[in-house]
Parts: structure tokens; C-alpha cells; sequence
């Protein structure tokens, strides 16, 4: 922490990982999947673990239209 500028991103990041984590955890439970692999993920390179949860999500359902028809 060498500037508070720094502690403010840092905290913003931590917050990040729990409120990604925190919902990772509760979808996972609604579709009988394991959240933890991901909540891991998250908590040791961040953003990959939500990135990786939403693209098992898609794989899972079976999804058969091409990504640019879902915007």
C-alpha cells in the first residue's frame, strides 16, 4: 500500500471477489453444479473465475445459439 489510491483498488477488488463468490456459490446451488473450483479461481487470479463459471453455465445448459444472438 504504498498510496491510498492503491488500498482503494485493493479494496475494491477484495469486494469484488466476495460479491462474485457469493453468487457463484448460490447459482451453482440452484443448478446443481460445484461453485468451489471457481470461488478458488476467483480468489487466486480474480476475474477468471467468474468468467469460467458464466462459460460452464452456457456449456451446461446446452445453449445452441450463437453469442452474438444473445445481445
Amino acid at each position: 500500500m504504498l498510496s491510498w489510491g492503491g488500498g482503494q483498488v485493493l479494496a475494491d477488488l477484495v469486494i469484488l471477489a466476495v460479491l462474485a463468490s457469493l453468487w457463484m456459490v448460490a447459482d451453482a446451488r440452484e443448478r446443481g453444479l460445484n461453485a468451489w473450483p471457481f470461488v478458488i479461481i476467483t480468489l487466486v487470479v480474480g476475474s477468471f473465475g467468474p468468467l469460467f463459471s458464466l462459460v460452464l453455465r452456457v456449456v451446461k445448459s446446452g445453449a445452441r445459439k450463437p453469442i452474438a444472438a444473445w445481445v
